[in-house]
């Protein structure tokens, strides 16, 4: 039996999230090992590192725990995106979908979209919207315009799937409302 994510084929259900196993090729490769039929390859942007950025660390709180970590030590640069992408099309098992996941630290489209088009010349079908680090922009009366801007531009402009990753401090119904007029559908 297959399944289908925006019409591209899996054998299974099954997808490594972005994460520290699926930030090389070899953990990749045990991702496939393990039976996942897809893997959504660690965040890239378009920015430079300064070599400032923090460690991961653990933050508890009365609801449980969750980890935090600064934008640079969690997105790779798009460079080493690209690079990853390239290496685990040649060295991962041609039935795994490999899904490169995009981010950048504001909404303006040109960022997005000169990732996003770099990853479709390599031939991705899906990729990730990485929304996470935008849950720190100051959510005004113009976010959600700006937010639709952005959706828009990037639905005009590729050819590719999108899926975005959202953050906990996106109002609900105003992101789904946008997610449909914007022309999302994965």
């Amino acid at each position: 039996m297959t399944y289908s994510l925006s019409n591209i084929q899996l054998k299974n259900y099954l997808i490594a999230s972005s994460s520290p196993l699926t930030e090389s090729v070899q953990r990749l490769t045990c991702c496939y090992e393990a039976g996942f039929s897809a893997a959504i390859l660690k965040s890239t942007a378009a920015y430079v590192k300064t070599g400032t950025g923090y460690g991961r660390k653990i933050v508890y709180g009365k609801d449980g725990y969750y980890a935090d970590s600064s934008f640079e030590r969690e997105i790779l640069t798009l460079e080493e995106g690209i690079k990853l992408y390239k290496s685990a099309l040649m060295n991962c098992p041609y039935d795994m979908l490999l899904i490169p996941s995009v981010s950048a630290s504001s909404l303006e489209p040109e960022k997005w979209i000169k990732s996003c088009k770099k990853f479709e010349e390599c031939g991705a079908k899906l990729i990730q919207l990485d929304f996470f680090y935008l849950g720190t922009i100051k959510h005004d009366d113009t976010f959600f315009e700006k937010l639709r801007i952005l959706l828009m531009d990037l639905c005009r402009t590729l050819n590719c799937n999108m899926m975005p990753k959202l953050n906990l401090n996106f109002e609900p119904d105003e992101t789904c409302k946008i997610l449909k007029e914007s022309g999302i559908k994965t």
